[in-house]
């Protein structure tokens, strides 16, 4: 399957690919470089950018307008957040990460964090995630103002949606997907595809926003109803793994 699909240009120094390449302008190989696949350049495109750039964008603002049901708590730079729903919304100023030594999620088994970041700079460093009964493939970060991100010396647990940033990664492990604007670094990506879900139309969570979802792949047809209703649309263009815009 495919591990990297970019509309634009691939550099890569060392280290290797576990997966497929697609490639849309230019790729240039390096011997110390290992592709476990096939690289390819040839039309069609597996992903089709510019609806996936508007498809983005556009969740990431609707994400953006959750109401929070979760609670966050710093303590000395310890975050922690706490939710107890099916799916849990949490809001976090950009500094607070950009100042943390720690995050942890104590959310139930089975249920969805969608993690709304505001500031135009995010930053992630020498601290680790911690998951009480929380699962990496049902978290979601959105950085929906971030137009840069800079994660160092980290281990990410979960995805990142920032259609706007480029994102910078070095010297760490990132258990999730990621959806941006480009990616420079060397850190290592794993393949840990997100399977939460995405509330669509839910009157508690998005008072004032009905009707919006309509125009999300990722939303189901059929809204949301109730807070004990099943949420649809699992975020499937996040299963890509890295997806450069």
């Amino acid at each position: 399957g495919w591990a990297i699909v970019a509309g634009g240009n691939v550099s890569l120094d060392s280290g290797s690919v576990h997966g497929d390449l697609w490639v849309g302008n230019g790729w240039t190989p390096v011997q110390s470089v290992a592709v476990m696949g096939t690289v390819s350049s040839s039309a069609p495109s597996p992903v089709d950018f510019a609806a996936v750039k508007s498809q983005m964008e556009l969740l990431s603002n609707y994400l953006a307008g959750a109401v929070p049901n979760g609670i966050v708590q710093n303590n000395w730079g310890s975050v922690v957040l706490t939710g107890r729903f099916e799916v849990n919304v949490f809001q976090l100023d950009a500094s607070v990460l950009a100042h943390a030594n720690g995050l942890t999620f104590d959310v139930p088994s089975g249920s969805t964090s969608i993690v709304n970041v505001s500031g135009a700079s995010l930053t992630m460093r020498n601290f680790g995630i911690n998951l009480l009964h929380a699962e990496a493939t049902r978290i979601l970060f959105n950085a929906y103002e971030a137009t840069s991100v800079s994660v160092w010396s980290f281990g990410m647990q979960g995805s990142m949606l920032a259609p706007y940033a480029d994102v910078t990664f070095n010297n760490g492990a990132w258990d999730g997907t990621l959806i941006a604007k480009s990616l420079f670094g060397t850190g290592e990506m794993h393949w840990v595809p997100f399977s939460g879900k995405i509330p669509c139309d839910d009157p508690v969570l998005f008072p004032s926003a009905s009707g919006l979802s309509s125009s999300l792949t990722s939303c189901a047809a059929s809204p949301v109803t109730s807070d004990s209703a099943p949420y649809a649309g699992a975020l499937l263009l996040l299963v890509l793994g890295l997806a450069i815009l």
